[in-house]
């Protein structure tokens, strides 16, 4: 689905969409591949809940389940809206469905990130021990970024010292960029990010 006819699509249908989960649904039968490609064009047009709502329909469709792109968008969509707990709820659906995430790094950085905005930073530390298993099975390797966000996390909620925790962590694994690593300027930033979105 092209981007121009898809926000064509948006622009013309928006309040049908709302308010007809039914035709939603029949057009699902006629073009199940279509609804990953609608979800995600909706979270990228700021309309989640109408993405909700396609996300809604394909669910309660017998013909068919949300695809990796339909979930990844949802996801994206609830931690850009900081609401980080339904995101953590698909991811959870996913896993349950057998359905394999698109970019599991990215997706698992902005729902630390997420996290960190609304002061959990538990559940993010939580999530990120959890992300280091699941990005390493997937890709071989444990991404910076992860990292990067725990820090960011930390910032976020006050927890300095525990983000400077991180970034001992993350140099052990990565080395830094500097003789000391909490001098290093990528480190200076992500505090410095971290404590103006506090």
């Amino acid at each position: 689905m092209k981007a121009r006819s898809a926000s064509q699509f948006l622009e013309s249908y928006d309040a049908r969409v709302k308010d007809s989960v039914a035709d939603l649904a029949a057009l699902l039968r006629k073009e199940p591949e279509f609804f990953g490609g609608l979800v995600h064009a909706c979270v990228e047009a700021g309309k989640l809940p109408m993405a909700r709502t396609v996300f809604d329909a394909v669910c309660n469709a017998p013909e068919a389940a949300p695809d990796a792109t339909a979930y990844t968008a949802m996801i994206l969509g609830n931690c850009a809206q900081r609401v980080p707990e339904r995101a953590l709820e698909l991811v959870t659906r996913a896993h349950e469905q057998g359905v394999e995430l698109e970019d599991k790094t990215w997706v698992y950085s902005q729902l630390i990130h997420s996290l960190g905005r609304v002061k959990r930073l538990a559940d993010a530390e939580k999530l990120f021990a959890e992300s280091l298993v699941v990005v390493y099975e997937k890709e071989g390797q444990v991404p910076r970024v992860l990292f990067q966000r725990m820090v960011e996390a930390c910032g976020m909620c006050g927890e300095m010292e525990r983000a400077l925790d991180y970034a001992d962590e993350m140099a052990a694994v990565f080395g830094s960029q500097s003789a000391d690593h909490r001098e290093d300027e990528s480190l200076v930033g992500h505090l410095i990010s971290a404590a103006f979105s506090s």
